[in-house]
């Protein structure tokens, strides 16, 4: 693991880079608010960028998770469980 000490707003130094060339990923400390962090993430398209819980909540339940194209919106949810409800329902 390596460690930086960084201010935000420090200029370049507030940056630390990871690689180089196409697949650089540039990390910067944003703001620090009490004991938060804001920290911004540069990377190309193609590498993906997520906070560490979120990819091991995917990797723990993988059925549940579906692409964002596969995701429904509120109104087509409503509509599917409208129309899987009992036909006996007033």
């Amino acid at each position: 693991m390596h460690l930086f000490n960084r201010r935000p707003h420090d200029g370049s130094s507030s940056i630390i880079q990871i690689g180089e060339g196409l697949d650089t990923v540039e990390v910067e400390i944003l703001e620090v608010i009490g004991d938060q962090v804001i920290v911004g993430v540069f990377a190309p398209a193609a590498v993906p960028v997520n906070r560490k819980e979120v990819v091991l909540e995917r990797q723990r339940a993988p059925e549940q998770m579906q692409a964002p194209e596969q995701m429904q919106a509120p109104e087509e949810m409503q509509a599917a469980e409208e129309s899987q409800a009992p036909s006996g329902r007033q």
